[in-house]
């Protein structure tokens, strides 16, 4: 018995975590949503964009994706929102969501507007690794690229050495081929580092003064931390209170069916008292846990200091670091 409470103790104070992590993901996805969508009334719709792709990976729902889209497809990003859109055509599919016939509607009406872009690679080429907007697209050589209209920067690394350049999308729908690295563009590998020489310590080094900072965002995690553990903790403590007055009770009205019928007890009051009598035992036996829990992530909330101490002499600089709790 004692060994199923501590397990169903830990459990319970898992599912308060996971919980107040789920609510914490909500609530960021939720403001960022409300204030993306006060820009986009606003008129600011390339400041809303970062909003609603905030939205979306904190809490990725087809609302916020298909927003996110539409608003990279008003800005110019064409490849960006089609490939967005359909992302939601897929989440909406796998959950069943009335608006997947809309994003497929969207996603197709972009099909010829995108640009498209084909690398090849130069011929004798060995190892080469391509990367656009600091994207490795090695993968894609030879094959159909969507891209955005604008500015790109494009880069390759071979064993003949590394190039990197400008690449201009200048209007959507256009279709571009390219062989990378240009010829006669590689560079030569950088040569090696020289290695450095200390120069000779005329005078022992003198410490200066120490700069001694604090830090407090890791105590201040612990104790929210700890808040919600606590939270979890007295609400598990007050279910299970109830489930036990709820098996006095049961306990209380056999007793008055054996007073009444002369001993014949009904054997469905006996159960539903034990059944809430066990479950009183184990949700209280949760949050006492909980509770516990709460109070050593607490009051063992570091308070760290971070002492840098600098020395300077002799023709040379040095220092420490040290962490104290």
């Amino acid at each position: 018995m004692t060994g199923r409470l501590r397990s169903a103790g830990w459990l319970a104070l898992a599912v308060v975590l996971a919980t107040g992590r789920a609510r914490a993901d909500k609530a960021a996805a939720d403001a960022a949503f409300d204030q993306a969508k006060q820009l986009v009334a606003a008129g600011k719709i390339a400041d809303a964009c970062p909003k609603f792709e905030v939205s979306y990976n904190e809490d990725p729902q087809v609302g916020s994706l298909l927003n996110l889209a539409d608003c990279h497809e008003r800005v110019g990003r064409l490849a960006t929102a089609r490939a967005e859109f359909r992302s939601a055509i897929e989440l909406a599919h796998r959950r069943h969501d009335a608006r997947e016939p809309y994003a497929s509607s969207r996603a197709a009406a972009l099909d010829g507007r995108v640009a498209h872009l084909v690398l090849h690679a130069q011929t004798g080429a060995q190892s080469l690794v391509v990367t656009l907007d600091d994207r490795d697209v090695t993968a894609m050589l030879d094959s159909d690229l969507p891209i955005d209209a604008g500015h790109h920067v494009l880069a390759t690394k071979s064993s003949a050495g590394a190039w990197t350049g400008p690449l201009d999308i200048e209007a959507d729908g256009v279709h571009r081929e390219l062989v990378v690295p240009p010829a006669g563009e590689s560079q030569p590998p950088p040569p090696p580092p020289v290695p450095m020489v200390e120069p000779p310590r005329s005078a022992p080094v003198q410490p200066v003064a120490a700069i001694t900072t604090t830090t407090t965002g890791t105590r201040h995690r612990r104790r929210v931390l700890a808040a919600e553990i606590g939270a979890g903790g007295v609400v598990a403590l007050g279910v299970g209170l109830f489930f036990g007055s709820r098996a006095f009770a049961d306990y209380d009205q056999r007793g008055a069916t054996c007073q009444t019928t002369g001993g014949n007890c009904l054997e469905d009051q006996v159960h539903a008292a034990t059944r809430a009598a066990t479950v009183s035992d184990v949700v209280c036996g949760a949050g006492i846990a909980a509770l516990a829990a709460a109070a050593i992530v607490w009051f063992t909330a570091p308070d760290e200091r971070v002492v840098v101490a600098p020395a300077v002499g002799g023709g040379s600089v040095g220092g420490s670091i040290s962490i104290r709790f």
